[in-house]
């Protein structure tokens, strides 16, 4: 406890250089009675998805987590009846959008041959998304 009496976690890590020499120290201070969501704000967001389910694609290479992700997102709008059938690739490029498929390598290739659709109406999607993104609705 520190001097108000307040639960105190503290440790010291000593930062080593050269020939194994240290060369200065790190001071870590915990308050006990501080919400983890406070210190490090990231975690507000993990409060608001706590009931939702995480899936995890572990798959050989790439291409075979782009095809899994694909199929996932595939079956999930298309047993989707609210969505109509002229949006159901924009939602497709949508969900892998959101689970960051986008940032692989060549995955916009992959998506628009998995698709049967051209790369440039993958673009015209994640562009869509992007845009809703930056102006804040979605």
């Amino acid at each position: 406890k520190n001097k108000k009496g307040n639960p105190l976690y503290s440790t010291t890590i000593s930062v080593y250089g050269e020939k194994h020499r240290i060369i200065g120290l790190i001071c870590i201070n915990f308050y006990a009675d501080t919400p983890f969501s406070e210190v490090f704000p990231v975690f507000k967001m993990l409060d608001k998805t706590a009931g939702s389910i995480m899936n995890e694609n572990f798959a050989v290479d790439v291409d075979t987590l782009i095809e899994e992700a694909y199929s996932e997102a595939f079956h999930q709008v298309m047993s989707d009846e609210r969505i109509s059938n002229n949006l159901k690739n924009k939602e497709i490029v949508g969900v892998l959008y959101e689970q960051g498929i986008f940032g692989l390598k060549d995955a916009v290739i992959k998506v628009s041959q998995l698709m049967e659709v051209s790369k440039n109406t993958v673009y015209m999607h994640l562009r869509a998304f992007k845009q809703k993104e930056d102006d804040g609705s979605r």
